[in-house]
């Protein structure tokens, strides 16, 4: 079977969980919000979706979870961004159970909104990754209770994106 098939134990859930929990602050957010753009992120992704004050620090955060076998940098870039990915899948996942809903939300459509602005004239590359988090902000918006006007404008975005993703797919018989 697939990697999706295999349940991991809770206990192996709970021993990164507590881990991640034990960071420093600000450490635990950049791990956090790396965990929302997925296995592979982009320094700028990850500053840009952090508090002004821990921006700055960035550099010395990522390090610091190098060291500490959280992540480490792939040795490439995406446009001018170097690209880090999660050492082990399984603590990306850990570090996004942590975030609650709301949080989630606010962070995908930041996301979606950063990649839209740094891919330029490159974006309809990028429309199914900016479209699957656009989705995601609206599904825990969803979640969370009735919708706003917001809420409908994220997922109406995100409908226009899926939509053009698809056809391009189509049209090359994807």
């Amino acid at each position: 079977g697939g990697a999706d098939a295999v349940e991991v134990p809770p206990t192996i859930h709970a021993l990164l969980a507590a881990r991640i929990e034990r960071l420093r602050a600000e450490e635990r957010a950049v791990v956090e919000r790396a965990a929302v753009i997925g296995k592979q992120f982009y320094r700028g992704a990850v500053a840009e979706l952090l508090a002004p004050p821990a921006r700055t620090q960035i550099d010395g955060h990522l390090e610091a979870l190098r060291r500490k076998e959280m992540v480490e940098p792939e040795g490439i870039y995406w446009i001018d961004e170097p690209v880090y990915r999660f050492h082990h899948v399984l603590i990306r996942d850990a570090a996004y159970r942590l975030l609650l809903k709301e949080a989630r939300a606010v962070l995908h459509e930041r996301f979606a909104d950063w990649l839209e602005a740094k891919a330029g004239e490159m974006v309809g590359e990028y429309e199914e990754v900016i479209a699957f988090h656009l989705e995601q902000a609206h599904e825990y918006r969803r979640e969370l209770g009735p919708l706003d006007d917001a809420g409908r404008a994220v997922g109406a975005r995100a409908t226009k994106l899926l939509l053009s993703a698809g056809r391009r797919a189509l049209a090359r018989e994807d």
